[in-house]
């Protein structure tokens, strides 16, 4: 459709990567909370209502308030799997990085698995001398 016969004109203008501020303020409802801490759960706890977070021992917990409107004493607010609700703050301890976990012997690297030792008689049986 032309211009002409429609009797409207587009007003579109070509984009630059120049022309994207990465300065630009979004609402405060729409930006991302900023994670205070990493936390480890140490123990289950199932939720008692849509507002608390089911913690899942050994998950991960991004913390982003420790006080505040909506959070009552003894509770924090973070996000784990993607959730973001309040929990009891008992129920995790601060998370250590992975390299310390691994040198304690409580996390594996990618890709490590455990092997079984060898027994004896697995090997001897493979010691069998073949028929002739």
């Amino acid at each position: 459709v032309s211009t002409q016969s429609t009797g409207l004109r587009a007003n579109v203008r070509k984009m630059s990567d120049d022309d994207w501020s990465d300065e630009e303020t979004l609402p405060e409802a729409l930006k991302a909370p900023e994670v205070i801490g990493n936390y480890r759960v140490k123990m289950d706890y199932l939720p008692p209502t849509n507002d608390h977070l089911t913690l899942i021992q050994d998950d991960l917990v991004y913390l982003f308030r420790k006080e505040g409107p909506g959070i009552p004493d003894g509770f924090w607010e973070g996000e784990t799997k993607g959730v973001t609700g309040i929990f009891p703050a008992s129920y995790v301890e601060v998370s250590k990085t992975l390299d310390q976990e691994i040198a304690e012997g409580k996390a594996k690297r990618v890709g490590e698995v455990p092997r079984p030792p060898r027994k004896e008689t697995f090997l001897a049986a493979m010691d069998f001398p073949a028929k002739k």
